[in-house]
């Protein structure tokens, strides 16, 4: 399991301090916020793939999703429960995480 034990006031984030962060988003133990730039990042909990990152264990710090989203700039974020979408500046969607209901959009579970 990650840490238990809880913030009892505000903290800065450390890992986002020289980013401009427009948006911050909460889903199912997962965090995520957009940037000025463009870039997602996302930390928690890692299982459904809900980070959209390349990793098997819980992530405790910001990190940048890129694979699908490379390159690319991301003008609008949602964070569901378990998934999170994303819309670029080209007006493509892209999603990633849990799938079990068919919420990626891709006529898959």
């Amino acid at each position: 399991r990650g840490g238990s034990e809880h913030c009892k006031a505000p903290l800065k984030i450390p890992g986002l301090a020289k980013e401009k962060v427009t948006s911050v988003h909460c889903g199912a133990q997962f965090s995520a916020v957009l940037t000025e730039e463009g870039v997602v990042w996302t930390w928690g909990k890692v299982d459904f793939s809900r980070l959209g990152l390349d990793s098997t264990e819980h992530v405790r710090f910001p990190c940048k999703v890129r694979g699908f989203l490379q390159d690319k700039r991301v003008v609008k974020f949602s964070a569901g429960g378990l998934h999170s979408m994303a819309i670029t500046e080209d007006g493509s969607v892209y999603s990633w995480g849990d799938n079990d209901h068919g919420q990626q959009g891709d006529n898959g579970t």
